[in-house]
């Protein structure tokens, strides 16, 4: 999965769980494998001289859930706007890229307001020998609205998603795709099986305890399934015939639209 979307599901995640309990793993920051590549993930809030002052509010995620419970914040959420239209690429295509795709928000909701945290993320080191190469940063946005609270029926999603898997199956059958039509079967299969999940799947994106069995197969059979990337990736595939070019595009922008409301369903699904 794409970085920034898997470390905010993380964030969103591990948040509700420090809020709940008041505990996190001891692994979770920095080791947590969404900021292998950070050198430092900040919160900052305006400052005094206006937007493009900034001032630190929490120096790390750990940091940012106390003061978080301090403040009285009973949830956090993930909140997904798709992009503009985009005259070159669709919004699939952009994904690749660090602040591509459309725009996501992690929603702090405190005595019955929101506050919504814009992620940036910034290459500041590319030679580091250690590859932390990203500072990241969550800005807040001064706005305190009511709640959005956007939503996803889990289950509709699931049914969605594993139909549009065998279509896919089918495609890559059809038009020789050895390559990715494991992918999906792999996905399809993490998202169908009753039986526990493979042991070399990345299974730590969630506080897994906190979400149902069907909640978690859909999440990681999203992130199993997740073909969006840069050159080599199925992004980077055409076809000469016109209309297997123009099934392809289509199929490409419903995985990502599923892709998208099954995220939303899975991490929101925890808070009322």
């Amino acid at each position: 999965m794409q970085g920034e979307l898997a470390q905010l599901i993380s964030l969103t995640s591990y948040g509700n769980e420090y809020l709940k309990s008041g505990n996190l793993p001891l692994f979770y920051y920095p080791e947590h494998h969404t900021f292998k590549f950070c050198r430092l993930v900040e919160f900052v809030i305006a400052g005094d001289r206006g937007a493009s002052y900034e001032l630190v509010w929490a120096e790390n995620p750990l940091s940012w859930f106390e003061k978080l419970k301090q403040e009285g914040c009973s949830g956090l959420k993930l909140y997904y706007q798709r992009s503009d239209p985009h005259p070159l690429a669709q919004e699939h295509q952009l994904i690749a890229f660090i602040g591509g795709g459309g725009r996501w928000l992690i929603e702090t909701e405190i005595n019955g307001q929101a506050q919504y945290w814009l992620k940036r993320w910034e290459l500041t080191n590319r030679e580091d020998p250690e590859q932390k190469i990203w500072t990241v940063h969550y800005m807040r946005l001064e706005e305190k609205v009511p709640p959005v609270n956007q939503h996803f029926e889990i289950d509709e999603v699931k049914i969605e998603f594993e139909s549009l898997l065998t279509t896919l199956i089918d495609f890559c059958k059809r038009q020789d795709l050895p390559q990715w039509g494991p992918v999906f079967l792999s996905g399809k299969n993490i998202l169908t099986s009753p039986m526990a999940f493979p042991e070399n799947h990345d299974l730590d994106l969630l506080v897994n305890k906190n979400y149902t069995h069907v909640a978690q197969q859909l999440l990681y059979a999203i992130d199993e399934s997740w073909v969006f990337g840069g050159m080599g990736s199925w992004n980077d595939i055409g076809f000469e015939d016109v209309a297997v070019q123009k099934e392809y595009d289509e199929l490409s922008g419903r995985l990502y639209a599923v892709m998208m409301k099954g995220i939303i369903a899975v991490v929101n699904s925890i808070c009322p």
